[in-house]
């Protein structure tokens, strides 16, 4: 039924790619300027952006470079134009940033890095500009989720796929998922499928690697989440549940799959809430007279929060323990597969350590 529709949308990116690729549209280059790396993918949504973005971040971060900016087009906020977010001294953001200007997963990073500066802006190009305008500009500027935003040519592209809807068992809008066709992946300079069991089987690898389009030059690599310890949602300390505690799972995020297999394995599952400010306001009571327990994304977490760090359904005069929920959190990517290897985390986390170095040079 939706196939026809496929096929037009289909058509209209294809005449828009290729107007990038024969110079119609322009497309700006920063490499002689400073390291861009653009974290995307083709589908729109769930492959897991965020925590790989994290990822990179901790990783620069450890090798030295600084300052760093991430770049996002902030989806959902309120505010208009470029907006950035300054590093903080640890003790505490500063209370003029709000999810609102930022968006969730913006703010999210705002939040866990305090060394971090923290862009938003429809425009990536103008964004850019206004980043290398800052009194000390970024070393190293970080794309989250621009794969499709082709007036920028990155200079490493990492394209992400979810294992559990992997490229070639998906369909172009609106019938499936993809954004762009899977010949899109030609853009990217390393392509890695998230969310993979701990222990992926080589016939699973031998599948992707035979289905895939990666040409030989483009290193594919396979990543997995590992979960960490609770954490308050007012005080973003950790805590932790009894794990016979009843939990309510509320998320918004497009593939909640990781996160529901946990909290089955971990807790007593009560249910999953669909991401309504209505039922939030009434499963808000339940939980704040101890009949359960929230657990969420971290990202999405913070909306349900006033600016001022106290959760957006319950008095001003609520202590916080009462009055806090749990987010969970995700760490990023804690094992990489090398290629016909299987768990090999130091090969494969030295290959995405020689290709920054490349880039940062």
């Amino acid at each position: 039924m939706l196939a026809p529709l496929s096929m037009l949308y289909g058509l209209g990116v294809w005449v828009r790619n290729k107007m990038f690729d024969w110079g119609q549209k322009k497309s700006t280059s920063f490499e002689d300027i400073v390291p861009v790396i653009c974290v995307g993918n083709l589908a729109v949504g769930g492959t897991g952006k965020t925590p790989h973005t994290e990822y990179l971040v901790t990783l620069l971060h450890r090798h030295g470079y600084g300052p760093i900016a991430v770049l996002s087009r902030g989806y959902k906020r309120h505010s208009k134009g470029y907006q950035v977010a300054m590093p903080h001294d640890g003790s505490g953001p500063d209370g003029k940033v709000t999810v609102t200007l930022l968006g969730d997963e913006p703010y999210q990073l705002y939040r866990k890095f305090p060394f971090l500066v923290v862009a938003v802006d429809d425009n990536r190009v103008h964004g850019i500009n206004q980043l290398l305008k800052l009194p000390i500009p970024p070393q190293v500027i970080i794309l989250d989720d621009a794969m499709q935003h082709r007036y920028v040519t990155p200079g490493l592209t990492i394209c992400l796929s979810s294992y559990h809807r992997i490229l070639y068992k998906d369909m172009l809008l609106p019938a499936g998922r993809l954004r762009e066709p899977m010949s899109g992946i030609a853009r990217a300079d390393m392509l890695v499928v998230t969310k993979c069991p701990k222990a992926l089987r080589s016939e699973e690898e031998t599948e992707i690697l035979a289905n895939v389009p990666t040409r030989l030059d483009q290193p594919v690599f396979y990543s997995a989440y590992r979960y960490g310890k609770l954490v308050n949602l007012c005080t973003l300390e950790e805590c932790d549940i009894d794990h016979s505690t009843e939990v309510l799972i509320v998320s918004g995020i497009a593939d909640p799959k990781v996160l529901r297999d946990y909290v089955f394995t971990h807790y007593r599952l009560l249910d999953i809430m669909n991401f309504r400010s209505s039922s939030l306001f009434r499963q808000g009571h339940r939980c704040h007279q101890g009949a359960f327990r929230w657990c969420g994304w971290q990202g999405e977490c913070f909306r349900w929060q006033k600016p001022s760090g106290r959760h957006h359904h319950y008095r001003e005069g609520c202590s916080a323990p009462r009055a806090s929920s749990v987010g969970e959190r995700r760490t990023a990517t804690t094992h990489l597969l090398s290629p016909h290897r299987g768990l090999f985390p130091q090969e494969s986390c030295r290959q995405v350590r020689q290709d920054g170095a490349r880039l940062c040079k």
